[in-house]
């Protein structure tokens, strides 16, 4: 089989359970008060990465208010993660994890063998595991307008 053609959909995302799957990362431990977690899978090392990461930090304070965790989970080694985190001139005020040989990547069908390159992704997770909104776009922030609908529709 073509490793192009298992790469995830949204809608296969959007289907997964994550308390089912076998998961690298422990995902429950960031999850906000009311039980959600938005993650974030993306590079240290691209422009459009770093907006995504300047990103989380601006709607860092509203995200929390609404009881939403975050997880930023970068495409890169632990050694850049280190790298890139000390050299900011402030620290991150959420989670940032490398996923050292793309291993949460590969589980969530996100990695393309072919091109060895994981796709960016943003996902918004609740306590059970169940994935409420999923967009799948190299190299963009969350569409706002969804994930904002995403969120307060979410049952309290």
């Amino acid at each position: 089989m073509n490793a192009i053609t298992t790469l995830a959909a949204p809608n296969d995302l959007l289907r997964m359970n994550w308390a089912d799957a076998q998961l690298p990362i422990d995902w429950r431990s960031p999850m906000g008060s009311r039980g959600l977690l938005l993650v974030m899978i993306h590079g240290t090392w691209c422009h459009a990465c770093l907006e995504q990461i300047t990103w989380l930090q601006r709607k860092h304070v509203w995200l929390t208010e609404q009881g939403i965790g975050i997880l930023a989970v970068a495409m890169d080694n632990t050694w850049q993660v280190e790298a890139f985190t000390s050299a900011l001139s402030a620290p991150l005020p959420f989670r940032l994890i490398a996923d050292d040989g793309a291993a949460l990547a590969r589980a969530l069908g996100l990695y393309d063998e072919t091109k060895r390159f994981t796709r960016s992704a943003v996902l918004l997770i609740d306590c059970a595991g169940g994935t409420h909104f999923a967009q799948l776009d190299e190299h963009t922030l969350p569409e706002q307008a969804r994930l904002l609908d995403a969120i307060v529709h979410m049952p309290l």
